[in-house]
């Protein structure tokens, strides 16, 4: 038997596992009601969450990769807003690893190395990608929250008087030099 055969006769086993050690990264409060509240509008991470721990799962050895990126976008950009520091934003993804070996100590004894690296290779990559989501949905808030401060300034000028419009220049740069130097000689 190979680890893809061996993962979809475990498939829930894993994956409940896989929910549990996710939803602790998150405070206690917190978890309790990711856990307990099933409505999905009333509760949209956990939702996303269990809907996307399955996607990533049955795509590790399928060619279903933006399946994975689409959860992954998805909740790194989650992550993100809730200001997880970068390694604890992927850990959840590496943690698989561990309870793949956990679950199934003596099937994958029996395996060959390459079988299992392979696996790890695999979420690996898994989790490299959702470092560079992450990445990049911190890069989109840091932007957002700069435009945002950027505006409170102009907004606080504006109410105070201090802006200005300025008149619009006509015609190139150069025919303006000219004019600055002919004022200049008179």
């Amino acid at each position: 038997m190979d680890i893809p055969e061996l993962l979809k006769e475990n498939r829930s086993a894993i994956l409940k596992e896989w929910k549990e050690r996710t939803l602790a990264t998150y405070p206690i409060d917190a978890t309790q009601f990711l856990k307990k509240q099933k409505d999905p509008f009333a509760n949209p991470v956990g939702h996303k969450l269990s809907l996307g721990l399955e996607e990533a799962f049955d795509g590790l050895f399928h060619d279903k990769h933006e399946v994975k990126l689409d959860f992954l976008a998805d909740f790194m950009r989650v992550r993100a807003v809730q200001d997880f520091t970068p390694s604890r934003a992927v850990a959840f993804l590496f943690e698989l690893k561990g309870i793949v070996r956990e679950k199934l100590r003596k099937e994958l004894a029996k395996l060959k190395d390459q079988d299992l690296y392979e696996l790890d290779s695999r979420v690996d990559r898994l989790a490299l990608t959702g470092f560079d989501l992450y990445a990049e949905s911190k890069a989109k808030l840091a932007e957002i929250r700069l435009a945002e401060v950027k505006n409170a300034v102009y907004n606080a000028l504006a109410k105070a008087n201090l802006v200005c419009e300025l008149p619009e220049a006509s015609g190139s740069g150069q025919e303006a030099e000219n004019r600055a130097s002919e004022e200049t000689e008179t």
